[in-house]
């Protein structure tokens, strides 16, 4: 089942768990279901805010890798802003003409 923060899907990865069991740590994977565009890495000071924006040409995926951050969209019918509390692991695919916001915490 898709977890959804308005337009934008939660993506969950799968886990190949020989690598887990077998001692080293763990592979975890996540497969877009398009070619991805662009992939970038970004860092953020705490208390600042990355995005506020939307691109009309292409897919965004974020994957927070450590500390913690609030994504923020709106709802599409509504215009109401939501949001949700994402950490390490959390990997989010936001579609074309899509508002997004990630405020570190």
């Amino acid at each position: 089942m898709k977890q959804m923060l308005g337009d934008i899907e939660v993506l969950s990865p799968t886990c190949n768990f020989s690598t887990v069991k077998d001692g080293r740590g763990a592979i975890f994977t996540w497969i877009p279901s398009e070619p991805i565009v662009e992939f970038n890495m970004l860092y953020f000071q705490p208390s600042k805010i990355r995005g506020n924006h939307y691109h009309p040409e292409f897919t965004e995926y974020f994957l927070i890798v450590e500390g913690t951050v609030v994504m923020v969209t709106k709802n599409t019918e509504t215009g109401k802003e939501i949001n949700m509390h994402a950490s390490k692991g959390t990997c989010f695919k936001t579609p074309p003409n899509t508002p997004h916001a990630l405020h570190a915490i």
